[in-house]
């Protein structure tokens, strides 16, 4: 399966996509005094410099990132899961075989959750983290009305079942 292309990375500025990929595949952008942007006004609304708490599972999702998957725009929330490695020895974090555990049991926990909200799961590794992308319709953020009504549907529906008991792949104390 292939995976999706960042259109703004964490801080909400264009990453990979160009004009003319996006005019390829017909999807509107912004083009102004600052110069291009791949997401419109109304998509750039519903994304942010913010975080939203997965569940009880200790972990975060992180709300400035969209993706082009399959032809569509997607507001793309990502997850970081971060293990011990040559970048921070002495941190106290997971290694990275419990971490590539905790990140296979998230992301299936999250593709059951987000299937039903027309959304996909994909993982990817950086190096010294796992990252569990989250497409999801941009429908579903308009739907809420806001971007604060959208994150409070992350916290509270869409993300709220995840335990981290039910994570029991990784040590209790690196999934609190």
């Amino acid at each position: 399966m292939a995976t999706p292309l960042y259109l703004t990375n964490g801080c909400c500025e264009p990453a990979h996509a160009t004009l003319e990929l996006l005019d390829e595949w017909n999807l509107p952008y912004s083009l102004d005094s600052g110069g291009f942007h791949p997401l419109t006004a109304e998509e750039l609304a519903y994304i942010g410099e913010d975080t939203v708490e997965v569940g009880k599972s200790g972990y975060v999702a992180l709300l400035g990132y969209t993706g082009l998957y399959d032809g569509r725009k997607w507001l793309m929330p990502v997850i970081e899961i971060t293990y011990q490695g040559d970048q921070n020895p002495d941190a106290v974090l997971p290694t990275r075989d419990e971490a590539h555990s905790l990140t296979n049991a998230l992301a299936s926990e999250l593709q059951v959750i987000l299937g039903f909200a027309g959304g996909y799961v994909f993982q990817d590794e950086g190096y010294d983290r796992f990252i569990i992308e989250l497409c999801l319709p941009f429908s579903l953020a308009y739907e809420q009305g806001s971007y604060e009504a959208w994150k409070r549907y992350l916290k509270d529906n869409l993300f709220a079942s995840i335990d981290p008991v039910a994570l029991t792949a990784v040590p209790p104390e690196f999934g609190t």
